[in-house]
């Protein structure tokens, strides 16, 4: 069960990426160059997907009593996942 602490890591990653890609709408992101700007957006909208996964998870193992991925790191994903799912069903992305 190593695993879902490793993909919950990766998942956090992706869910700052999904706030990068929100936060850079309202500024100026011309001088960035467009690779870093296209690995953002891909890391962002897979990280969705992704954390969906790693959420799900996380809670069946914290229904299960076990505690393999740290409190704090699971509500996190869960929150940024609200906010994501938030965010996708009102069309602001």
């Amino acid at each position: 069960m190593r695993w879902l602490l490793f993909l919950s890591r990766v998942a956090l990653i992706c869910n700052i990426c999904y706030l990068v890609m929100i936060v850079s709408r309202y500024l100026k992101v011309d001088n960035i160059p467009m690779a870093i700007q296209s690995t953002v957006l891909v890391l962002a909208f897979s990280g969705i997907l992704l954390n969906l996964f790693v959420s799900i998870a996380w809670l069946i193992n914290i229904a299960r009593n076990k505690k393999i991925v740290p409190i704090i790191l699971g509500i996190v994903n869960l929150l940024f996942l609200v906010l994501e799912l938030v965010n996708s069903a009102l069309g602001l992305y």
